[in-house]
């Protein structure tokens, strides 16, 4: 490389360096960042890499619940098709139509925005659901085994849930940020955040009929940078060789760590924070 090439490389690369500096600084001087703090339910640590120097948390999300009753069924499709069509879904075919199927299947995700609620009321609703599944599961194999108790399997599943199970529920989306965070203020509880979303059919059921709705594909974006600073904390459980998986279905899959972080002007994640709970102190899994 002679010297006018390198030092035309050179300055790009100082270039990028300044512009990634420049919108990091603006999008953290937001007058009043939304700040929430999530566990490793919500953020998952997936076990280090030795090939790879970074850390990162996935984010993690529960879908909302589906099976709803009439009342809240049509409350929820007006909701969705008024977001499907903010981001600029087609939701003008029947849904008794036959290719309707096939429309909605062909139409590819869109970019905007997402409203999450935190262990908040679609939290319980969700809970609620899963354990409402569970005791159909547990008086039908009463009524095949009189005498017997429940099954294991579903009693397990809502303490899993319950214990292990992200608390971050969609409940609304759309084009305009700003619109959104109007109608639901309360930064603590609800994240406005970019994502993918694409269009989706719920089939009917005895109690409602089909509609359509939204659904997250990924936040943007789908994981958050640990910084050098909040390593020291998090690097001894990244070495932790088992799954998340594997420590969802384990004897007390409590959280180890919380942490908090903070979205700018330009919806950008960091972390500002990282504190280890209880659980961390308990023996790895090799």
């Amino acid at each position: 490389m002679n010297r006018i090439t390198f030092v035309a490389a050179s300055g790009v690369v100082v270039a990028a360096t300044a512009v990634s500096v420049g919108f990091m600084a603006w999008n953290r001087s937001a007058v009043r960042p939304d700040v929430v703090t999530l566990t490793e339910r919500e953020l998952a640590l997936p076990f280090a890499d030795p090939e790879n120097t970074g850390l990162w948390l996935e984010v993690r999300w529960q879908n909302p619940p589906r099976d709803l009753n009439a009342a809240d069924a049509e409350r929820v499709a007006r909701r969705d098709r008024t977001a499907l069509e903010s981001l600029g879904f087609d939701c003008s075919l029947p849904l008794a139509d036959a290719t309707t199927r096939d429309h909605v299947r062909r139409m590819l995700a869109r970019s905007g925005f997402v409203v999450f609620e935190y262990d908040g009321e679609s939290w319980r609703a969700f809970a609620e659901q899963v354990a409402r599944g569970a005791m159909d599961a547990q008086v039908a194999a009463r009524e095949a085994s009189p005498g017997q108790g429940p099954p294991a399997d579903s009693a397990d599943r809502i303490r899993r849930e319950r214990m292990a199970g992200s608390r971050l529920i969609p409940v609304d989306a759309g084009a305009d940020a700003r619109d959104l965070r109007q109608r639901y203020p309360d930064t603590s509880r609800f994240l406005v955040v970019p994502a993918l979303i694409r269009i989706d059919l719920v089939e009917p059921t005895t109690e409602a009929p089909g509609r359509l709705a939204f659904r997250v594909v990924s936040p943007q974006p789908p994981v958050i940078h640990v910084p050098r600073e909040h390593r020291a904390l998090l690097d001894p459980l990244a070495r932790d060789r088992r799954e998340p998986a594997d420590r969802r279905a384990a004897s007390d899959p409590q959280p180890r760590y919380e942490v908090t972080v903070a979205y700018g002007r330009s919806h950008e994640p960091w972390i500002t924070g990282v504190r280890l709970l209880p659980a961390a102190a308990a023996p790895a899994a090799r």
